[in-house]
């Protein structure tokens, strides 16, 4: 079963139409308290779909009662001959009226969706014509069977059996996706497990032309440990994942498994893609299916939290710097991204000024040097490239000198830029 979870129903509506086909159905009902009788005159030149010489008069119709109450149905060219008025149980009077007598270009139902057309039919019933937009999915929809989803994902590891224990289907998680997500949305799968999700939204991004993004978030399972206290039918799936994991040298853990599939689903896709246009791409197809392994840590900056009395000369040396030691650059340029706001999607490009490492981010929305001594000609060169922040590490300039003239540099060449030092 799956469980739909919402903070506020009234932002929920129906799901999207894949297609936006177009469809027709009947503008007319049994007369009733719901749909009273009502009458509408027609025009010369409404479509009607029948033989050219078909009269139809006085009352016609079953259930649907139609009884013509001014002129006569008369076809000619697939049309009606001259205005003919009509009482029916009509159920979308006001839709007609602005179609045949207004402005049609903004005619739209009560679901949004667009009206193309009213005419009549060969028996003289009216009907509508529409631009589907919004669909109502089947109350219970089937995506297969466990063991055709085990089957897939083992098949796409290249191996016998699954190395996951009751994989979701993708194509049920495709379905979702594609139904209640708009363009650019983000997906997050807070239990990530065999990510399932992200191959469904890269599916989707290819069939519909979407950009969504995924957040996979999972715990880092010891798949060794998981398997000292498995019970009997999961043992022999935690060690096909292992056996797996030494196939191509990865740790044992389910992350690493998660990030494999992730990788084969997307180069999948992609030959999907080119076998679907019937020949070789020049160039990859436009689609993403690249993805950033990010590890929750603590923080970057050491913890110095000490009072006059608890410090002594000799421990003064330690605190030259004010990041951890263990830190690479790509986790201090992280931890800034985080700190302004900066999509963890967002563009890097590594550029080499001098000898010194630089990462743009986002076409020059964020500039940041981690690298030691920093000289003036760096400074100039990121300044030059007009960034809304810049950002370097406290003990990265070179000398004094560098330090006094940090600010003059970019007061003269992006007086506008935010500098931050770590």
């Amino acid at each position: 079963y799956i469980c739909v979870y919402c903070k506020d129903i009234n932002l929920i509506s129906r799901p999207t139409s894949l297609n936006n086909d177009i469809f027709e159905a009947g503008a007319m009902k049994k007369v009733s308290g719901r749909h009273p009788a009502t009458e509408f005159t027609f025009p010369a030149g409404t479509r009607f779909d029948a033989p050219d010489g078909t009269i139809i008069t006085g009352e016609y119709g079953d259930s649907e009662k139609v009884i013509i109450t001014k002129g006569r149905l008369v076809a000619k060219d697939r049309m009606l001959v001259e205005p003919v008025t009509l009482k029916a149980g009509f159920t979308q009077a006001n839709q007609m009226k602005q179609y045949f007598y207004g402005d049609r270009t903004s005619l739209v139902d009560s679901q949004g969706q667009r009206i193309v057309e009213f005419y009549f039919n060969s028996t003289g019933k009216i009907k509508i014509v529409k631009e589907r937009s919004v669909e109502t999915p089947q109350t219970t929809c089937k995506f297969g069977t466990q063991g055709n989803a085990s089957n897939e994902l083992a098949s796409l590891f290249g191996l016998e059996e699954c190395p996951f224990s009751s994989p979701k289907p993708v194509n049920m998680i495709q379905d979702f996706v594609s139904r209640f997500t708009e363009i650019d949305d983000i997906v997050l799968d807070f239990f990530s497990g065999s990510a399932t999700s992200a191959q469904a939204v890269m599916q989707v991004n290819s069939q519909f032309n979407r950009n969504l993004k995924y957040i996979m978030v999972q715990i880092a399972e010891d798949l060794d440990k998981s398997l000292l206290h498995a019970q009997k039918d999961a043992v022999r799936t935690l060690q096909v994942g292992i056996d797996f994991l030494n196939s191509i040298g990865k740790k044992h853990n389910i992350c690493e498994l998660g990030k494999e599939r992730i990788r084969r689903a997307g180069k999948q896709i992609l030959e999907e893609m080119k076998n679907k246009a019937g020949e070789l791409f020049a160039e990859e197809p436009a689609l993403d299916i690249g993805f950033r392994d990010l590890k929750l840590d603590s923080s970057n900056m050491n913890d110095v939290y000490y009072t006059p009395e608890e410090t002594d000369q000799r421990m003064l040396d330690g605190f030259v710097s004010n990041i951890k030691e263990d830190r690479s650059a790509e986790d201090l340029l992280f931890q800034v991204m985080l700190d302004l706001g900066v999509l963890l999607s967002a563009k890097i490009v590594e550029e080499n000024i001098g000898s010194k490492k630089v990462f743009n981010v986002d076409d020059n929305y964020l500039i940041a040097c981690f690298d030691e001594d920093v000289d003036e000609n760096v400074i100039m060169e990121a300044a030059k490239k007009k960034p809304t922040y810049f950002v370097m590490r406290d003990s990265s300039l070179a000398n004094d000198s560098v330090s006094v003239n940090f600010d003059q540099i970019f007061a003269r060449y992006s007086p506008d830029t935010v500098r931050k030092v770590l």
